[in-house]
């Protein structure tokens, strides 16, 4: 992860065994632009709720995302 003002809160796969969840935090307070490197290609990733719902449109390339002071952010990935 791209900054040391983040906290990952979670990795986990999705009940629907569908995706690989990534739930994180900024602690700071800071707007940050984040980016996620895994070990892993990935095909496609979106943000989803805390509930897993999926939301907006899937992306590919690089999971890069705005994230707002005190913000949970969960990403669901497909690999």
């Amino acid at each position: 992860i791209s900054s040391d003002l983040v906290k990952i809160d979670a990795i986990k796969i999705s009940e629907d065994r569908k995706h690989l969840i990534i739930r994180l935090h900024d602690f700071a307070g800071a707007s940050q632009q984040i980016k996620i490197e895994l070990g892993a290609a990935v095909k496609a990733w979106i943000s989803c709720n805390l509930m897993e719902e999926l939301e907006g449109e899937y992306q590919t390339g690089d999971i890069c995302f705005p994230l707002s002071p005190y913000e949970i952010k969960t990403i669901a990935v497909i690999i």
